[in-house]
């Protein structure tokens, strides 16, 4: 069976390029079944060198790339209220990334604490103990 995953990631190294690199080549050779159908990166082109460079690579890829920074959503209610922040902040994650259609969501060195609701809503593998 073929997945689509939907490619979560801050970006915020070489090793998150690196991974996303090693899957794109392992699907394109046909050792995993499956596409990449879009990037996540919870940081805004322009946001940190790092990360300009993931969004780049998945441009190069041909994957389609979607973004939230998370530092620049409702940061008074992310100091005042964490919890309510989080939920806030992947209800609006989901609506960006719902009409991809992803089976699975990798989680691949994204730094966030996902939201209890999206981990309901959402089949998750975490690559990383972020």
């Amino acid at each position: 069976m073929n997945y689509t995953m939907g490619w979560f990631s801050t970006g915020r190294d070489e090793a998150a390029r690196e991974l996303l690199q090693a899957v794109y080549e392992n699907i394109s050779s046909g050792v995993i079944p499956g596409r990449i159908g879009y990037v996540f990166c919870n940081r805004r082109p322009g946001e940190k060198v790092e990360s300009d460079r993931f969004i780049e690579l998945a441009k190069m890829l041909d994957v389609k790339v979607i973004f939230l920074s998370s530092s620049e959503f409702d940061p008074h209610l992310r100091l005042a209220s964490p919890g309510i922040w989080r939920t806030k902040y992947h209800e609006e994650v989901m609506n960006r990334v719902q009409k991809y259609g992803a089976e699975v969501i990798v989680l691949a060195g994204y730094m966030l604490i996902v939201s209890p609701e999206m981990c309901r809503r959402c089949t998750m593998m975490n690559l990383h103990h972020a």
